[in-house]
């Protein structure tokens, strides 16, 4: 059982005048002001997309180009299988594009010290292609 208060006081010695009383109080973290790097990628538009296999990365770029979204999956898989290139730019943008439904960014979520389980998926698809 813990205690949120600290009394560095012997007992028979509370409220002394000129002693100190110490309180220690649980403090929540101040959210961490946007990174102009993380404006700069939301304000470009460029979101994972909800019609995703995976990750939603080729639906983002397909959007961005005007493509069909087919063409940039099988353009994706080929580039994966010609030095693992696919598979290392699929996880980079798995980690920088916002999310289209809530707008989160992975790596901004993880460098102020969330996890979520798509890192997994990143770490793997950087492994796998380099």
């Amino acid at each position: 059982m813990s205690n949120t208060q600290y009394d560095p006081q012997p007992q028979g010695q509370g409220g002394q005048q000129g002693q100190p009383q110490y309180t220690a109080q649980p403090q929540q973290a101040a959210p961490r002001p946007e990174s102009s790097f993380f404006r700069w990628i939301r304000e470009s538009r460029v979101e994972r997309t909800n019609n995703r296999v995976i990750a939603g990365v080729c639906g983002a770029i397909a959007r961005e180009l005007g493509w069909n979204v087919t063409l940039v999956r099988v353009l994706m898989v080929v580039a994966f299988f010609i030095g693992g290139f696919g598979a290392v730019l699929y996880g980079i943008c798995w980690l920088l594009l916002p999310d289209e439904l809530d707008h989160r960014i992975l790596l901004e979520e993880a460098l102020d010290g969330h996890w979520d389980w798509s890192f997994v998926g990143v770490i793997l698809c950087i492994l796998i292609g380099g």
